[in-house]
């Protein structure tokens, strides 16, 4: 289950690089911009939340009910005589 969510993370993260994250892909205007917009905006940074998204570990997100259900549901497979 962990791997499951891991690679999904990984998934995501890779799909969804904002703008702000690449700076070799920036024009020098959205370089300037985007120094701009740090500075005088209180939103969150996306580069940040992009990085925190990636790095942090989903063992972290998965409820150990989840954990406990699944253990359960796989150790009830009936045993052959």
């Amino acid at each position: 289950m962990l791997q499951v969510a891991v690679a999904k993370r990984h998934s995501e993260a890779m799909r969804d690089v904002p703008q702000e994250c690449r700076p070799g892909k920036q024009t020098a205007f959205q370089s300037f911009w985007t120094a701009l917009e740090k500075t005088f905006s209180l939103q969150t940074d996306k580069c940040a939340q992009y990085y925190e998204k990636l790095l942090v570990d989903p063992a972290y997100e998965v409820a150990p009910t989840q954990v406990s259900d699944e253990f359960v549901n796989e150790n009830e497979k009936p045993v052959r005589d």
